[in-house]
């Protein structure tokens, strides 16, 4: 039965998510250096419109990454770019192989803040486990390039 459960979830999150990308299909790629991940890629998708806040256009994204250490689905806003720009992100993180900083075959969930100027990103997240072994919370830190 959990077999049959996970490609149905897939598809249920994939059929929900296609009405928004259609007003507004933008995705991005990066590569980036962090702790747990160590080197991973992601890659993105703009889900809609831009809206204001103070004076700062955020778009909604949905984001995954993958690297050698875990990997992580994001969902938030983000106004990175051109020039100076600001993230807000929920995200859910899981470990696998040899994470930095952390016990593998864990999943956190928690907040990730960015900056970014350009293409390069920082990225510092705030994690507290809810599955698996090891520290109840974890830091994160990571710098990319979107390309």
């Amino acid at each position: 039965m959990k077999s049959f459960l996970r490609p149905s979830l897939l598809a249920v999150i994939a059929f929900a998510v296609i009405p928004f990308t259609t007003t507004r299909a933008e995705t991005f790629f990066a590569i980036n250096v962090s702790s747990p991940l160590l080197v991973s890629g992601s890659a993105g998708v703009y889900l809609g419109n831009e809206i204001e806040l103070a004076n700062m256009p955020l778009r909604p994204v949905l984001e995954g990454e993958a690297g050698i250490g875990g990997g992580k689905l994001l969902i938030g806003f983000d106004s990175i770019g051109e020039g100076l720009g600001v993230g807000l992100k929920g995200s859910l993180l899981r470990t696998w192989f040899e994470p930095i900083g952390a016990d593998k075959n864990t999943t956190y969930m928690g907040m990730e803040l960015q900056g970014g100027i350009s293409s390069i990103v920082l990225s510092l997240g705030g994690y507290r486990r809810i599955d698996g072994d090891g520290d109840g919370w974890l830091g994160t830190i990571s710098l990319g390039i979107r390309l």
